[in-house]
């Protein structure tokens, strides 16, 4: 029979894992993480689809956009976490409008890029291009 036996896990194995359990706490441990100078690839897609669209967009045309650009269903309510979560980094900021009577006239919510979303998606293509250099 192993360690562990019909008794259970050892006292360390149990110790493991209650440890394994808890998350370790990895805010600020490595440079560049939980803050808005780091982007996932979905925060880096919607960003990149904005910035294709124009100046200003809605969840709509950016669902569009995604789904044309990677072949892949993309979820509204996933756009619309992402961007309140971009919004809260002070890479975009929105306004609401209404849309025109022919189009239903519901609220709409625009997307607009800030200064800082420009140039964190040009640092993100310069180190993408060295990264690719030379394969």
């Amino acid at each position: 029979m192993y360690a562990g036996g019909l008794r259970g896990p050892t006292p360390d194995r149990r110790r493991f894992r209650q440890r394994r359990r808890r998350p370790p706490d990895l805010e600020g441990a490595i440079p560049g993480t939980m803050d808005k100078e780091s982007l996932g690839p979905w925060e880096h897609e919607i960003l990149l689809a904005i910035l294709r669209l124009g100046s200003e967009s809605y969840s709509v045309p950016i669902v569009v956009e995604l789904e044309e650009r990677t072949e892949h269903r993309v979820p509204p309510a996933a756009v619309r976490v992402t961007t309140r979560r971009l919004e809260k980094k002070g890479l975009l900021s929105s306004h609401l409008e209404t849309a025109p009577p022919e189009e239903g006239g519901r609220l709409r919510r625009y997307f607009r890029l800030e200064p800082e979303a420009l140039e964190l998606l040009g640092e993100y293509r310069r180190i993408l291009d060295r990264l690719w250099e030379g394969i």
